[in-house]
């Protein structure tokens, strides 16, 4: 009875883990969903802002060329000013319609569950947004387009982005690269998604590129391989390979192996040690 018991409760913990991760893997989907969203409504307030610039730039040199003029048409000035203060009106109204946090919290909110927590984001972005617009500063477009390319090419299965300060992180599932046990490229399954990071990197040369191979704690199925280091650093190498074939700068990568070191859910479930096995591409900036 008491070993009963016990198998419940482990089967119970099991199921408790595995629920976890599953929440922590929407929260994460979720974090990239709102930050792509960000970034687009960040990107709309910098034209805007261009072009009110272009704008009171051709206004300012409008208002000198009627100053200089000593025609006696004065009433050009008054014209001048109400034109300025009618362009000011409707582009206060364009920005306010551009973007709305309080209805995109409405549509975001509509699809998950309200809590605290999301609240909490959700100012958070709009802190960030306004602090961004006061001061001028902006991310680097790679973080966009690589979020761009894993919504709209399908790619979002495969694909998981993340930030680490400085660092953009690209998690791809190992089964999504190679067979069980095998170090070599299933093109078959890999081939879409290592070709549009390769596009990518290719076309930001500033980036480094640290190719990472991480396994569950499983044992090796087969005698090719003495330890799950060996493994994960010749998954590495096959990747970095690729890149080199593809005309990628060698000089700009490096390919390391760090075996079950660094899980980022637990062992103990097919899901998590699912999760374990992946190649990590990091793309870290030159100073």
């Amino acid at each position: 009875m008491i070993n009963k018991i016990q198998d419940e409760l482990d089967k119970t913990r099991s199921e408790k883990e595995e629920l976890e991760e599953e929440i922590k893997l929407r929260d994460r989907q979720f974090e990239v969903q709102l930050n792509y969203e960000v970034q687009r409504a960040k990107e709309r307030i910098r034209k805007n802002t261009q072009i009110r610039r272009r704008q009171r730039e051709t206004l300012a040199d409008f208002a000198e060329e009627v100053q200089d003029e000593r025609s006696g048409q004065a009433w050009l000035m008054t014209f001048a000013d109400m034109f300025t203060l009618l362009l000011t009106y409707f582009i206060i109204l364009y920005s306010l319609s551009s973007i709305n946090m309080n209805r995109f919290k409405e549509a975001i909110l509509g699809q998950e569950q309200a809590s605290i927590g999301l609240l909490e984001l959700m100012d958070a972005a709009e802190i960030k947004e306004s602090l961004d617009v006061l001061t001028g500063l902006k991310s680097d477009n790679i973080l966009t387009e690589v979020k761009n390319v894993a919504k709209v090419e399908s790619l979002s299965d495969v694909m998981t982005i993340s930030t680490d300060q400085s660092k953009i992180i690209v998690k791809v599932p190992s089964q999504s690269l190679f067979n069980e046990g095998d170090a070599i490229l299933n093109l078959g399954r890999g081939k879409k998604v290592l070709d549009e990071l390769i596009r990518l990197t290719g076309k930001y040369p500033e980036y480094k590129i640290n190719i990472n191979g991480h396994t569950d704690n499983s044992e090796i199925p087969n005698e090719r391989f003495a330890s799950n280091w060996e493994l994960s650093s010749a998954r590495a190498t096959s990747v970095l390979r690729y890149f080199i074939d593809q005309n990628i700068d060698p000089k700009r990568m490096t390919a390391t192996g760090f075996a079950d070191t660094f899980p980022i859910a637990t062992n103990k479930t097919e899901r998590g040690r699912a999760l374990n096995r992946r190649v990590e591409f990091v793309l870290e900036k030159e100073n």
